[in-house]
């Protein structure tokens, strides 16, 4: 297209590794030539138009604590822009054979609000917040003194207990409160106290 007389912008659109279910994130490339009657001047300038956050719901819980992906999909894992299956995609997470590592912000529903992503051989990184849905995520059930480590009715140590599970055992968050993780391990759902669990995809931790 051209603006004015001597300069004229190409525009090349291109998704960024993403299909028309993973949202609406586009590459756009454009470079600039200035045509004088002596030179040509060529400005590539590249940049990403990506979709804005929007406004967290009321009732969003929230959270703290580490976890990590455990989406299978090769084409990675969307970064939503709000809970809901159908919003906008702020980013795609590379998928990582060797785990993503994520910090979590809040909950809403089965959705999680997270502030960070950072994949471990991947040169993915991700600053700022975002939705994941909550069955992408996981934590592995610890306990340092070797014991069984108890699943609880409620986010209280007081609460009834659902069940014990050995160590190592990966629970799939289902939400979050504070520290705790609400997971469900197997058939069984319920919450993992602080220290209880583990959110580092490649070590156990201390």
């Amino acid at each position: 297209m051209e603006c004015w007389p001597g300069l004229v912008i190409n525009e090349l659109p291109k998704p960024i590794g993403d299909n028309a279910m993973k949202g609406v994130s586009m590459r756009t490339i454009f470079s600039i030539v200035i045509s004088t009657g002596v030179f040509l001047l060529v400005y590539p300038i590249t940049g990403i138009i990506s979709a804005e956050l929007a406004p967290i719901p009321s009732g969003t819980v929230v959270c703290g604590g580490h976890t990590y992906i455990v989406d299978p999909d090769p084409k990675g894992t969307n970064i939503r822009s709000a809970p809901d299956k159908n919003s906008p995609v702020l980013r795609v997470i590379t998928h990582d054979p060797e785990g993503t590592a994520v910090i979590l912000a809040g909950s809403f529903k089965d959705w999680i609000l997270i502030q960070s992503a950072e994949g471990v051989t991947s040169e993915f990184r991700f600053q700022g917040k975002g939705w994941i849905h909550a069955s992408l995520l996981a934590v592995r059930a610890v306990h340092n003194s070797g014991r069984k480590v108890v699943l609880y009715s409620k986010p209280d140590t007081g609460s009834q207990a659902v069940k014990t599970f050995p160590g190592e055992t990966e629970a799939r968050l289902t939400g979050c409160k504070g520290q705790w993780m609400q997971v469900k391990i197997g058939k069984k759902q319920g919450w993992l106290a602080p220290g209880d669990y583990c959110g580092n995809p490649v070590t156990t931790c201390p």
